[in-house]
């Protein structure tokens, strides 16, 4: 399994039920950091971690990686724009509304310079 990837789907559907990480780490039996390098791609989890977690995002185990191998697909997607579907293009759409969501006024104000650069 993909470790960045499993730990950014993790992180956003934790997100999308708004639990903060420490009370997610603390429902999941698993310390904040751990929780955290999980998230960012620097801990392995185990099967067993991965059941809880499953369980306590109300997702089953299937769906997640179901979930992941789509993610992955739209990732391959990406690396030959040639090869895109509309529908791979309207996920694109959404998850970046959803991101920029997310983000702070600074990280916006970054975001925005930076597309600005390469606009150009």
């Amino acid at each position: 399994m993909d470790n960045i990837a499993a730990g950014k789907l993790i992180k956003e559907l934790r997100l999308s039920k708004k639990i903060t990480l420490n009370k997610f780490a603390s429902k999941v039996k698993i310390s904040t950091s751990s929780l955290s390098r999980i998230e960012n791609g620097n801990q392995e989890m185990s099967f067993t971690q991965l059941i809880i977690i499953c369980e306590e995002l109300g997702i089953s185990v299937s769906e997640f990686i179901k979930k992941l191998e789509k993610t992955n697909h739209l990732f391959y997607d990406l690396l030959s724009m040639d090869n895109i579907s509309n529908e791979s293009v309207l996920d694109i759409d959404s998850r970046l509304q959803k991101m920029i969501d997310e983000l702070q006024a600074e990280q916006k104000k970054a975001l925005f310079l930076f597309l600005l650069s390469i606009k150009k």
